[in-house]
């Protein structure tokens, strides 16, 4: 333990425990010392951006079994991929709504071309459903849940929507 203690005890250290030694030169020097510092009192907040990616592509319609549910309904959709995809997209704005500091997005992904582009943009492999500037509110719970089982349900292109998530992220940097 005698390293760990020559550490903790180190001249000059601006986190951790308190030099015990050095708290009578902290009274009576009128600057504050570097080696008799401790952390700061309010925590800093990190500035995080995150994105789930929910693959929406025709392989998520399927259950554990293998088979392939209908998108007639929501009710039609249980025990597929997609339902669970679709929960776990709730959980994941719900954790982070409110979160100082952590901005979210979420966006669906299947085949390029797959999502209406305006004109003279090229089409895309991944859609935005919830932006990192909205709210989270039951009206975006539903939103959501409505773009997930509603958007085009084709191939799978993860290398473009993770390129594109990328490069959104970039921008709003």
């Amino acid at each position: 333990f005698a390293p760990i203690e020559a550490a903790v005890m180190e001249r000059g250290q601006r986190r951790g425990r308190l030099d015990s030694h050095a708290l009578p030169k902290l009274l009576t020097s009128p600057e504050p010392l570097p080696a008799a510092r401790m952390l700061p009192l309010e925590p800093e907040i990190p500035q995080v951006r995150w994105t789930l990616l929910v693959d929406i592509s025709e392989s998520m319609l399927e259950d554990q079994q293998g088979r392939t549910h209908s998108i007639a309904s929501h009710q039609a959709l249980q025990g597929a991929k997609l339902e669970y995809a679709g929960q776990a997209a709730m959980v994941f704005a719900e954790a982070l709504e409110g979160l100082p500091g952590h901005a979210y997005e979420i966006a669906v992904f299947t085949s390029r071309g797959a999502f209406p582009a305006a004109a003279g943009e090229v089409p895309t492999a991944s859609f935005v459903v919830k932006a990192t500037a909205n709210p989270w509110t039951r009206r975006a719970t539903v939103h959501v849940l409505d773009e997930i089982l509603n958007l085009p349900h084709r191939s799978t292109d993860d290398v473009d929507a993770i390129t594109e998530t990328l490069e959104r992220g970039w921008a709003e940097r």
